[in-house]
């Protein structure tokens, strides 16, 4: 006869199994790595807080949302200023994720809406005329860019709470 203490831990490996599935750390010592950080991040907060996440960037689909969380879809743009991280999202001058939210460091919320409202003004968001539309169009990020770097890098306290909250899946 089996034991439960030993039926709980095959499940639990299942679990964590699972969840690690889902996260892109072979991707963190990339030199873009603290963003595939901050994605994995992001939706684990979004999921512990009982949200639907469904991580389909892990396919790399060019354009495409890295996660689409309650019907919402999400691409995740974590650089170094809010400048950077609103341009990140444009090419040849226009916004190239057409019906997504762009989700920003959490520090940079306020000036990558102010930034994208002028993108508005200026007419290179299709679709969007309102400037005033900016501020449902980017996402506060539940981490700040220096928590994902951090996040990415092995042996440091947010990395550490990261991989904890990762591994125990509600």
């Amino acid at each position: 006869m089996e034991k439960k203490s030993t039926k709980f831990s095959g499940y639990n490996s299942v679990l964590n199994a699972q969840a690690t599935e889902q996260l892109q750390w072979t991707k963190y010592h990339a030199k873009q790595g603290h963003g595939f950080a901050a994605e994995d991040m992001n939706a684990l907060c979004d999921s512990h807080k009982w949200k639907k996440v469904d991580k389909v960037g892990l396919n790399n689909e060019l354009n495409g949302a890295d996660r689409i969380v309650n019907g919402v879809a999400i691409q995740t743009k974590y650089c170094r200023t809010a400048n950077h991280s609103v341009n990140a999202a444009f090419k040849d001058g226009v916004y190239r994720y057409t019906g997504q939210k762009l989700e920003v460091p959490r520090e940079q919320y306020r000036e990558a809406v102010r930034l994208m409202a002028e993108k508005i003004r200026e007419g290179k968001v299709p679709g969007v005329n309102d400037p005033a539309a900016a501020k449902g169009m980017v996402v506060k990020g539940k981490v700040t860019y220096a928590q994902a770097v951090r996040i990415a890098k092995a042996g440091n306290i947010d990395s550490i709470k990261f991989d904890i909250k990762s591994k125990h899946p509600l």
